[in-house]
């Protein structure tokens, strides 16, 4: 007698597109820094040839090579195909792409090394002009090398449910992932406003700078896919230790 096997239920997580389309572009961009230690630009293979050879789709790969065009990191044109630059892929403290603080000081070649001082809510019930409360925030201070570079405070919107025990385990994380984890909702873009400031006392201690010494000012405004605001960061960075670069492109 054949016995029925019953259907077992089981937890079947779908594949992100976002996270393949990351680990396309990261590797594409590890590609290109191999593969041109000279500085100097090359070819890439045609679509066909470098989507089967990352074993991805075209239309992934379009995704990123696009994104890339954005980056700098490639130009694309009919009649030369794509050509990759590994001197812009190869281009470190890049304020338009690179993401996580700490990410970009290890790839300026620092040992990086990050202290939460604090995580949680706040009384001072700070608003955006539109109206958003923010009072949970995270304030932490970012080394390299061993010294204090950048001191950088977070300021989520409002979240009442939270715990004590959730605050401890989310003080270590960074602001996109407590987005995706507390707010379920992705980190899409930044609007940042840019200035050089004299620090108040609280920032020129932590940086461990004298009061008079001008310091790197960035005020980030943080959005998610629907365009609603969902973050304030503001970045001080010590003056004279990155050498910060924006990318600017012709239109």
């Amino acid at each position: 007698m054949i016995k029925e096997v019953t259907m077992k239920t089981i937890k079947i997580k779908p594949v992100d597109s976002q996270q393949l389309s990351y680990r396309t572009k990261l590797a594409l961009i590890s590609i290109i820094r191999e593969n041109g230690k000279d500085g100097k630009p090359f070819k890439l293979p045609n679509e066909d040839e470098l989507a089967s050879k990352l074993n991805v789709s075209r239309n992934v790969l379009r995704d990123v090579l696009m994104s890339l065009e954005e980056m700098g990191i490639v130009t694309r044109r009919r009649s030369k195909g794509t050509i990759a630059s590994p001197y812009i892929a190869n281009a470190a403290c890049r304020l338009d792409t690179d993401p996580v603080f700490s990410q970009m000081l290890k790839h300026a070649g620092y040992e990086s090394k990050v202290k939460t001082l604090f995580f949680g809510f706040v009384n001072d019930e700070a608003t955006e002009p539109t109206g958003e409360l923010l009072n949970l925030v995270s304030k932490k201070l970012f080394y390299a090398d061993g010294v204090p570079v950048a001191y950088i405070i977070d300021r989520f919107l409002n979240k009442t449910d939270l715990k004590d025990e959730d605050i401890a385990r989310l003080s270590e994380l960074s602001h996109k992932e407590i987005l995706e984890q507390v707010y379920d909702t992705p980190y899409a873009y930044a609007l940042a406003h840019i200035d050089a400031i004299l620090p108040d006392k609280e920032v020129s201690q932590y940086l461990e700078i004298d009061p008079m010494t001008p310091v790197v000012y960035l005020r980030d405004q943080g959005f998610n896919f629907d365009h609603e605001l969902i973050v304030v960061t503001s970045t001080y960075i010590r003056s004279g230790t990155l050498d910060l670069k924006v990318l600017r492109k012709s239109w």
